[in-house]
């Protein structure tokens, strides 16, 4: 059995609406293959909002954030084909982080996912990691219908190794991000509203700022 991923790569990203279709369909035919097939990728999947913006998102499990900060990463990067050139740019709202896995917990995986985006405030960083790692996550897994959580923390310096290249350029940037999956919106809709009221999180060392969205899954490949 392969062991959990211990990095991830996520990019949040709106399509043009009058070229959605084409867009989408390149992604999920080509592009999410052109990144899984690298060594080291374990395998990516593709959600769309059912409530939240941007519209998409790609989430790529790896070994570790090494894996994102390789050369071979670097090369599908910026050797891109035809394909690639004509769609990577047209991408817009677009946000993009690698990050390491802090914690996880739970068994599967949900074809609807809860995604949460916080920074912590100066000096809180453990507080916060602390609380998310040894409260949230597992009060998280033992709500009805959720199956796994986990925190990802973006890793600045696998993150500038392989952004090299990236186009287009980031709208935002994403610091921690809480991740929770299961099996129906509503399911991990009231694990929110239960376990991460925005002043609870806020009171555990979070800044003001809190972005949520939860989205469908519409595609996983593996290596």
């Amino acid at each position: 059995m392969t062991p959990p991923p211990k990095g991830i790569l996520i990019i949040f990203t709106d399509f043009p609406l009058d070229e959605d279709d084409v867009v989408d369909e390149w992604y999920t035919r080509e592009h999410v293959k052109s990144r899984v097939i690298i060594d080291g990728f374990q395998w990516g999947k593709r959600y769309e909002a059912i409530l939240g913006s941007p519209r998409y998102v790609a989430v790529y499990g790896t070994d570790d954030v090494g894996v994102l900060a390789s050369q071979a990463y670097f090369e599908a990067g910026s050797n891109p084909d035809q394909a690639e050139r004509e769609q990577v740019p047209k991408f817009y709202n677009t946000r993009r982080t690698i990050c390491s896995v802090t914690a996880s917990a739970g068994e599967g995986e949900g074809g609807v996912m809860g995604f949460l985006a916080l920074s912590p405030q100066p000096g809180r960083e453990e507080d916060l990691r602390a609380w998310i790692t040894h409260m949230a996550i597992p009060q998280l897994v033992a709500e009805h219908g959720v199956v796994s959580a986990h925190l990802w923390e973006t890793n600045a310096e696998a993150l500038t190794a392989g952004s090299r290249g990236f186009t287009p350029t980031n709208t935002g940037t994403i610091d921690w991000i809480i991740a929770w999956e299961g099996t129906r919106p509503e399911d991990l809709q009231a694990a929110r509203a239960a376990l991460l009221k925005e002043a609870a999180i806020r009171a555990q060392g979070a800044k003001a700022e809190l972005n949520y969205g939860f989205y469908r899954l519409l595609l996983r490949l593996e290596h």
